[in-house]
Parts: C-alpha cells; structure tokens; sequence
C-alpha cells in the first residue's frame, strides 16, 4: 500500500517539474502565439489538484489501515 503512495508523490513530483518548465519557456516566449502554447491549460492544473487530492485521502486511509491492524494484533 506504501508503494502507491511513493507512486503518487513522484507523480505530483513530475507535475511540478513540467509546471516550471512550462513557466520558464512561458517567461522566454516572445509573440502570443508562443505564450498561448507554453501557458498552463487549466485541465492540467485540474489533473494536478485531483492527485494531490487522491494522495491525501489514499494517505489517510493507510494511515487507518495501519492502525486497524495494529489494535487487532
């Protein structure tokens, strides 16, 4: 269960690497065109939240996981 949560957190590793290249070649575009297709769209930014949200609650529910066979042992 611990793997899917190592599994998450370089998934939302790798979304913030590609959202601050697309930043820097954002900052370096020159006409609007080039800003248009470096800008963020925003069902990337939604896919990011939306795995930050299913890391916290996959979490928490190891967490419970754990402590449920804890107290049964």
């Amino acid at each position: 269960m611990k793997r899917i949560i190592f599994i998450l957190l370089l998934l939302i590793i790798s979304q913030l690497i590609y959202f601050n290249i697309k930043k820097k070649k954002f900052n370096q575009a020159k006409t609007e065109e080039e800003k248009e297709e470096y800008s963020l769209k925003s069902s990337t930014y939604n896919a990011f939240l939306t795995t930050i949200y299913i890391t916290i609650i996959v979490a928490i529910k190891i967490k419970g996981f754990d402590m449920i066979l804890r107290s049964t042992l």
